[in-house]
């Protein structure tokens, strides 16, 4: 099991590559590419609130600096519905 799959099971998963071929569960971000001119080249959809704009929002952070300050959300059936920021 890869390292992302232990810290970020079935999540959704944002990259930089560009591939020829659909992959499931990595999705090409434009605005997370153009923030990601160094390593780590992978991202996780993570959910917080704005409080000024009084609403959620996604955003798409690097896994490698968020693995402690998640939460995984599951629905009743066990299944990773998304990621929350700890505020």
């Amino acid at each position: 099991m890869q390292w992302e799959e232990v810290f970020f099971p079935h999540g959704i998963r944002a990259t930089i590559h560009m591939k020829n071929i659909p992959v499931l569960g990595l999705r090409v971000y434009p605005e997370y590419k153009l923030r990601s001119t160094l390593l780590p080249y992978h991202g996780i959809a993570v959910i917080e609130y704005v409080s000024r704009m009084r609403r959620h929002r996604v955003t798409i952070e690097p896994e490698l600096l968020i693995t402690g300050d998640v939460t995984r959300i599951i629905d009743p059936f066990g299944v990773t519905v998304f990621y929350e920021r700890h505020t």
